[in-house]
């Protein structure tokens, strides 16, 4: 018997995380994270992209794990990459923008709650500074220090902010 493995299609490799969460739950049931990348593509009968398999990974921890995403610096900087469609690099540390965090936070949080971890705020804090924020807006305000941010921008600057921050997770929504 010949197994024909199709590759997927940038809709469910470019789909949300949570998405895919839900689709691996519903297929699967729970214990899809106890499934091996193998399993999972032969019953899907797709074969996994690079991408696709580090989405199922990601998933899998965050599941094992829930906290971690919010407590662990390292997990949370990879896990941004990912959600934001680059495919794993662990010889390098990714250097996300605030709209690349902004988008993992909300689609995280679809999945498990948790409270960020101090280094996290640190960091993030950090790189809303570079970007120029004086206010972070939802989601970014829970992963930073607000009170540490740049003074000094105006309203419609605040305001532009906000809204690019809100195009984003409406484009990554619909798998853009």
């Amino acid at each position: 018997m010949t197994v024909e493995l199709r590759t997927p299609g940038l809709s469910i490799e470019q789909a949300p995380v949570y998405t895919l969460s839900k689709l691996l739950n519903h297929k699967f049931g729970s214990e899809w994270i106890d499934y091996e990348n193998e399993t999972i593509s032969l019953e899907m009968g797709m074969a996994l992209t690079p991408l696709l398999r580090d989405k199922i990974d990601m998933l899998r921890i965050l599941h094992s794990i829930p906290g971690i995403f919010y407590d662990d610096f390292m997990f949370f900087m990879h896990t941004v990459d990912v959600i934001n469609n680059h495919v794993a690099d662990f010889e390098h540390m990714p250097s996300p923008n605030s709209l690349e965090i902004a988008w993992a936070i909300h689609s995280v949080a679809q999945i498990v709650e948790g409270q960020f971890d101090f280094g996290i705020k640190v960091a993030v804090t950090q790189i809303l500074k570079k970007e120029g924020f004086s206010e972070a807006p939802v989601p970014l305000a829970y992963a930073c220090f607000e009170d540490k941010l740049v003074e000094g921008q105006d309203r419609q600057d605040i305001l532009d902010k906000e809204e690019a921050v809100r195009t984003y997770i409406e484009h990554m929504e619909k798998g853009e």
